[in-house]
């Protein structure tokens, strides 16, 4: 199916996107804003094609200049059907982001070693164009990728049900870094016998929350029997949150 390789949605997705956002894109301004009836320029494409496009860009993360081929309109257009979209499905879905309650969290927390696993946590750093002013470019260079990116810290449960998912931030900032941002400190959520499990880049949060499961560190070979079965089942708690990336 053509719309499930390019959108990464099926038909069905896609239909209830679409009876969703298209009256939305249809009634407001690039800003999100709603129209005056009186007013308002003629739009350049419609609320579908706008919707498919902003969809292909998340998907698939095109240039402007290979998205303005592909649908045949100015860059302009591009620029503001993206950011018109972007508004509306933020304001839209950042009202049905909360943390969950302590009973919903119990449901899909899972045990280690007699520590209840409410949240997993990771980093997650998406490639950029390298930016054309060099204040711009340092400050998406990520030295770990080697790369020009944006990060972003994902929480979520043992069974891969998501919790919370933070702004991105420019590639220069460590996981430390943006877990350590007021919005992004998840162990703020938790009550004190809940645990959270993360790999060795968030060592520090053991200094704000006093059940966080790291991975034993150092060289297998100078592990012991009992630490490298530890570390096997810290990886397999752990591993959900690289499947939901």
């Amino acid at each position: 199916d053509l719309i499930q390789a390019v959108l990464g949605l099926s038909r069905s997705q896609f239909d209830v996107l679409s009876r969703r956002f298209c009256p939305m894109i249809e009634c407001t301004d690039e800003n999100g804003q709603l129209l005056k009836n009186s007013s308002g320029r003629r739009r350049s494409i419609g609320s579908i094609k706008q919707l498919v496009l902003f969809l292909f860009w998340i998907r698939q993360y095109p240039t402007v200049r290979v998205m303005s081929w592909i649908f045949h309109v100015p860059l302009s257009v591009i620029h503001r059907s993206i950011n018109h979209c972007t508004a509306l499905f933020e304001s839209y879905y950042s009202k049905l982001v909360v943390w969950p309650e302590r009973a919903i969290r119990d449901y899909h927390s899972e045990w280690l070693r007699g520590w209840r696993i409410s949240v997993v946590i990771d980093g997650c750093e998406q490639k950029v164009l390298v930016p054309i002013v060099k204040l711009s470019e340092r400050a998406l260079y990520s030295g770990k990728k080697r790369l020009h990116t944006f990060t972003l810290l994902l929480a979520c449960a043992p069974d891969g049900h998501i919790f919370y998912l933070s702004p991105s931030y420019n590639g220069a900032k460590n996981d430390m870094n943006v877990y350590e941002m007021p919005e992004n400190q998840v162990h703020q959520g938790l009550d004190a016998d809940e645990a959270i499990i993360a790999d060795k880049g968030y060592v520090g949060v053991a200094h704000y929350h006093s059940r966080v499961a790291l991975p034993i560190l150092g060289q297998e070979s100078l592990l012991t029997v009992e630490e490298l079965e530890y570390n096997n089942e810290h990886k397999s708690k752990r591993i959900v949150v690289e499947n939901v990336f």
